[in-house]
């Protein structure tokens, strides 16, 4: 089941606590016991379930922030790996294609990526990006040592996990 996770948990608190709460509500309702009698019972399952319930929606909260702090990180993460490698292919003598490659992957990112990310996969368009910018990043022509140097720090960067 995928969807939104703070809607899930908050209709499965619902249903748990909720549902049982209100059949109960029900029955003291149309039963002939006076109110009085049955009153500090009623206070008593408002405040295990309010307790209860509070709790599952503080869980819910925390689960939801967890994931998009994970999120912004990633993409924070990823954002500054892009400008780190344009920064670097700045350096090469002839990294044209590259630095061409760098821009479509970055802008299917935004294009296609994020819509792609709802479901939980990598857009066909970003991955066939990703892997041209590999390409064009193995078959760059170096032409000197400052070349060699600053391309290896380049797939060093990109390979390295952040």
């Amino acid at each position: 089941m995928t969807g939104n996770i703070f809607i899930i948990s908050e209709v499965t608190v619902v249903a748990i606590l909720g549902i049982p709460t209100a059949i109960y509500l029900f029955f003291v309702y149309r039963s002939k016991a006076k109110p009085v009698e049955q009153l500090s019972e009623t206070i008593a399952n408002f405040g295990l379930f309010n307790s209860l319930y509070s709790v599952f929606l503080s869980m819910a909260l925390v689960t939801l922030m967890v994931n998009f702090y994970t999120v912004q990180d990633d993409t924070s993460n990823e954002a500054e790996a892009i400008v780190s490698a344009m920064r670097l292919a700045n350096g090469l003598s002839d990294a044209t294609s590259l630095k061409l490659s760098l821009v479509a992957y970055a802008k299917s990112v935004v294009d296609y990526d994020l819509k792609a990310m709802q479901t939980g996969q990598m857009s066909a368009e970003a991955s066939t990006a990703f892997d041209h910018l590999w390409d064009k990043a193995y078959n760059i022509k170096l032409a000197t040592k400052n070349d060699e140097s600053i391309h290896r720090a380049l797939i060093a960067d990109w390979s390295c996990p952040r």
